[in-house]
């Protein structure tokens, strides 16, 4: 249905959705093509003579453009934001189903004990069970000292005896300035376990939720896999089924997971200036400032639905269920008011880039060697040696 009449379809394949996706997909394209082009102009303009004025340019601008021709690059796994669940099948718009398991990925944050010795002339340390530490050297340029590693567990992480863990790591921070004093420390882990999932779309609209969770699994020494013991009633597990984990494939997992969680950010808060060794380490201090069990589960929830996409599932007879099934025609509902908001982003798009146009026809100055693109600033100058040379002059 459309607007309360069936969805108009041209030829067997062709529907009025279809063409709707079609177009906003050319929107997208043109629009990013608009915007990538202005950002990488813009870094130019910013350095050139036309722009001097009392703020000096600095080559570190241009990480600035740069990054905004990339947008946002904490989306995902390391996202602020929520992560969408995997879209159902369902060519009605309406269906149930019953509760089902499925293999996942469980994760937690707790906070870890620490130690702490100082000295007056090396200044003081602080460490962690498992080994982790962070140190404070005196009179040095930082104040704020942040790192991840891998480990091997402790006495204050949750009981793990029973899990098939993915990787276990530790998180520690210490600020030393006027305005703060203060030393965090936390240990998070990742391990697979069996969700049940009550699962409904109404109208396209799609709703699903976790009912039981079960994370108690051995290790079969034979069979060189985990596999889920003792599974409850309520997770409405089929007679025979059987799930696991490889170790080969838990093995690979870990070994991704543990260069992911491995570095130091350092820096000034007096300065508000931070220095990450990767994305990924400034993407879980960021979380370290906010709320680090919604970044756990995110990462979990991640992870899962990789698993969800790329797992396979051996056929046995009890794999179908008897039910009802109903078909009806396809919903859709357009609100074309929005039409509205794409129409308006793109004339201001357009706007923007006649104004870099008018700009740079005046200053001659265009961006050269791929630095408009994303990374390019990195592969234009990121292997460039720089030499300071002294001349008979001294100059």
């Amino acid at each position: 249905m459309c607007n309360g009449k069936v969805e108009p379809t041209w030829g067997k394949n062709i529907q009025f959705s279809t063409i709707l996706i079609s177009i906003m997909s050319v929107y997208r394209l043109a629009l990013k093509g608009i915007l990538e082009s202005c950002f990488g102009q813009g870094a130019w303009i910013w350095v050139s003579e036309f722009r001097k004025g009392k703020t000096e340019a600095k080559l570190e601008d241009f990480k600035m453009f740069d990054e905004a021709s990339r947008a946002a690059i904490y989306d995902g796994i390391m996202g602020i934001g929520a992560v969408a669940d995997i879209p159902l099948a369902c060519e009605t718009a309406s269906c149930s189903w019953p509760i089902f398991p499925s293999l996942a990925v469980c994760g937690s944050c707790t906070e870890s004990l620490f130690d702490t010795s100082c000295d007056p002339q090396k200044g003081c340390s602080h460490s962690m069970p498992s080994g982790t530490s962070v140190h404070e050297q005196v009179d040095a340029p930082f104040d704020y000292h942040f790192t991840v590693a891998p480990s091997n567990g402790s006495s204050t992480f949750l009981n793990n005896d029973y899990k098939a863990v993915i990787s276990i790591f530790d998180i520690m921070s210490a600020e030393n300035s006027p305005q703060n004093n203060k030393v965090q420390a936390y240990q998070c882990g990742l391990w697979f376990c069996l969700k049940s999932y009550n699962a409904t779309v109404t109208t396209g609209i799609q709703d699903r939720f976790v009912t039981i969770e079960w994370s108690k699994s051995e290790l079969s020494a034979h069979a060189d896999e985990y596999f889920f013991v003792d599974i409850p009633p309520e997770m409405k597990v089929q007679q025979y089924a059987h799930y696991s984990v490889p170790l080969g494939s838990l093995w690979t997992l870990r070994a991704f997971i543990d260069k992911l969680t491995l570095g130091n950010a350092r820096g000034s808060q007096a300065a508000n200036v931070v220095v990450h060794d990767t994305d990924w380490i400034q993407a879980i201090e960021a979380a370290t400032k906010a709320d680090l069990s919604v970044w756990i589960s995110r990462f979990a929830h991640s992870l899962t639905q990789h698993i969800q996409l790329t797992g396979t599932v051996q056929p046995s007879r009890n794999s179908d269920y008897n039910g009802m099934a109903y078909v009806m025609a396809s919903h859709v509902v357009v609100n074309w008011y929005w039409v509205v908001y794409p129409i308006s982003l793109m004339f201001l798009a357009f706007i923007y880039f006649m104004l870099f146009c008018h700009v740079s026809s005046d200053i001659h100055e265009q961006v050269r060697d791929g630095m408009d693109m994303p990374g390019g600033l990195k592969r234009r100058v990121g292997s460039t040696e720089v030499e300071l040379m002294r001349q008979d002059d001294g100059e």
